[in-house]
């Protein structure tokens, strides 16, 4: 029994590196997508997004199975939980991917012009880091630092909420604008919820290695 648990926790573990890797080139790839302003990219990230999900269901299918059919030790158990949570949170970051692609083709289709506004790719290259961080966490690639990860995301909610009122401001300048700074309302938003999925893994990361519950 022991030995079928470890085997099909290998596969498990496999497919959820697979999946790591596949979410940070989806995340590259979206951020491209922004400083191009390129529709073709965005395209195909917003149709590609079914791939990933299946990626991910299948990983919850596992983490099931094993969870159901496998007895596992409470340690074992305690971190299938937990993994099942954590690509829970995953499947958002990667919904939220294709989310913004959809934005980038509708201002595409719209004809708008407009650079990225200030703080945006600052946002997303620090919600970006903080994805890192809790992946490499949870296959235990460098010391795990929690509260890092709460910091950062505290630093992404402040950035949303300047960008916010910023946006609010030049639509009262150039009120025709305005349809332009609501689709990039919900890029940003997009991206602020990203950060908060990261600080998600990161509680159960947090759980599955102290049995303690953080949220």
């Amino acid at each position: 029994m022991l030995e079928k648990f470890q085997e099909e926790y290998k596969n498990l573990e496999s497919d959820l590196n697979e999946l790591a890797g596949t979410l940070e080139s989806r995340l590259q790839a979206t951020r491209l997508a922004l400083v191009n302003n390129d529709a073709v990219l965005a395209d195909k990230i917003y149709h590609g997004d079914s791939v990933i999900n299946e990626a991910i269901k299948r990983c919850m299918e596992e983490d099931m199975n094993l969870s159901m059919l496998q007895e596992p030790v409470a340690r074992d158990w305690r971190n299938l939980m937990a993994t099942l949570k954590i690509l829970s949170d995953l499947e958002r970051i990667a919904d939220h991917c294709a989310d913004i692609s959809y934005y980038i083709l509708v201002m595409d289709k719209e004809g708008s012009k407009m650079p990225l506004p200030s703080h945006l790719l600052e946002m997303y290259d620090i919600m970006t880091s903080m994805v890192k961080e809790v992946l490499n966490g949870y296959f235990r690639q460098e010391p795990f630092d929690q509260k890092a990860v709460k910091d950062k995301d505290d630093i992404v909610d402040a950035l949303f909420h300047k960008q916010l009122k910023e946006f609010a401001e030049e639509i009262r300048k150039a009120p025709g604008r305005a349809l332009d700074y609501l689709f990039f309302t919900m890029i940003v938003k997009y991206i602020e919820r990203m950060a908060d999925h990261s600080d998600n893994v990161a509680e159960w990361i947090g759980y599955r290695d102290t049995n303690k519950i953080t949220l």
